[in-house]
């Protein structure tokens, strides 16, 4: 490992505390852990008492932060697992993680104990509301700016309407344990950080698979 990426004792770095240490995960690969990794941990662990043996969940775009959702679902649960995107190439890879089963936006799922929206526009939030069961929880993480009208009439009865964000140190430990061991998959792609504009101009077309990654004094394409 290159040296450059080692903590070198707590007395140079007041923030050691808050870190925790890769162990053998190359840098690189390991960054969008902190992020993409984390944050579908959680809602996962949000939406895990709902998912007792013989229920199901459903996964709303299974991007970046929607695949790990699927692995962590497989892992954490026992849960039959749904995976929707408007995307066959997305639903493909989501079917090889791990997804019992894969739809297209259009197509009719089947209703659900937990629904998990990580795009949040307000087609899928309506979607997500149909497909969640009397009872179940819709936990939203997307953050296109969609909402939901709610009251009595409006959403299914007993259900749970929650947003997660990002985790905690103690989800971080969890999903690096979990990288560690193998068991977790994900793709990265590297850019030099001269090249910030067009990787951002291709995450804008969802050219990227997986994440990108930025990384100072890679060598530019161009």
């Amino acid at each position: 490992m290159d040296p450059r990426w080692r903590l070198r004792g707590v007395g140079c770095c007041p923030f050691a505390p808050l870190l925790l240490p890769l162990d053998g995960l190359d840098p690189v690969r390991a960054a969008p852990l902190a992020d993409a990794g984390v944050t579908p941990f959680r809602a996962v662990r949000r939406a895990g008492p709902w998912l007792g043996r013989g229920s199901g969940a459903a996964v709303i775009g299974v991007g970046g932060l929607g695949q790990f959702a699927v692995q962590y679902l497989k892992l954490l649960t026992r849960a039959r697992v749904f995976a929707i995107d408007r995307s066959e190439q997305k639903l493909s890879e989501a079917k090889s993680l791990g997804a019992d089963d894969v739809f297209l936006a259009q197509e009719a799922p089947p209703r659900c104990e937990a629904v998990l929206d990580f795009v949040g526009t307000n087609e899928t939030l309506v979607l997500a509301m149909k497909l969640v069961k009397r009872g179940g929880i819709l936990v939203e993480v997307g953050e296109a700016g969609g909402s939901l009208p709610f009251g009595f009439g409006k959403t299914d009865f007993e259900v749970t309407l929650t947003s997660s964000v990002w985790g905690s140190l103690r989800d971080l430990r969890a999903v690096l344990s979990f990288a560690r061991r193998g068991e977790l998959q994900w793709t990265v792609e590297e850019a030099a950080l001269e090249g910030v504009n067009e990787a951002l101009d291709r995450l804008g077309h969802e050219h990227v698979a997986g994440r990108a990654v930025l990384r100072p004094g890679m060598a530019s394409a161009g």
